[in-house]
């Protein structure tokens, strides 16, 4: 009698493919979407942090956040670990130069929402996220931008069909 609950990033990873959405999520399954999940949490961390103030806005501030955290994080061997945390903070280099150059027009940053959409049949369907970033744009629109740690970026045709954003563009309509 209640609303389903999901994520829109579960969303994302339900329309991508169910099975693996079934195994990760609803069985938890795989010591790779850990790591994965632990290492995109710690970038959202230090982005969160730099975005609100509660830590400088610049490389030693967030190496200490990835210092205190890094441990925590599970690797099966030790030179992935230290390949990765490299990795880490090199896109932590680009997001904090991304940031400062675009810091007058960021709106928000880490911004939860839950919205209860109904669907034709009837049923209701309870969706909660986290946008990454809202960016203003001229005319008083608004972007919601996600941060990925993919070592790959999506091609425009990937970006065009995206599940997950297009939920985010969906919470921006219903505010």
């Amino acid at each position: 009698d209640d609303p389903v609950a999901l994520s829109v990033t579960g969303v994302g990873e339900l329309a991508d493919c169910p099975w693996r959405w079934f195994l990760t999520r609803v069985l938890r399954a795989g010591r790779h979407q850990q790591t994965a999940a632990g290492i995109g949490r710690l970038v959202h961390r230090v982005h969160e942090a730099w975005s609100n103030g509660e830590i400088s806005r610049d490389l030693p501030a967030a190496a200490e956040v990835v210092e205190r955290v890094w441990a925590s994080i599970p690797f099966e061997a030790g030179w992935y670990s230290v390949r990765r945390r490299d990795e880490v903070m090199q896109s932590l280099v680009r997001l904090l130069a991304w940031q400062q150059a675009n810091a007058e027009r960021i709106a928000f940053a880490e911004r939860s929402f839950v919205i209860e959409a109904v669907l034709p049949g009837g049923e209701a369907v309870l969706v909660r996220g986290t946008a990454d970033i809202g960016l203003a744009e001229g005319g008083g629109g608004l972007a919601v931008l996600d941060l990925k740690t993919a070592k790959s970026a999506p091609t425009r045709a990937d970006v065009a069909r995206h599940v997950q954003l297009a939920g985010y563009q969906w919470a921006v309509l219903h505010g």
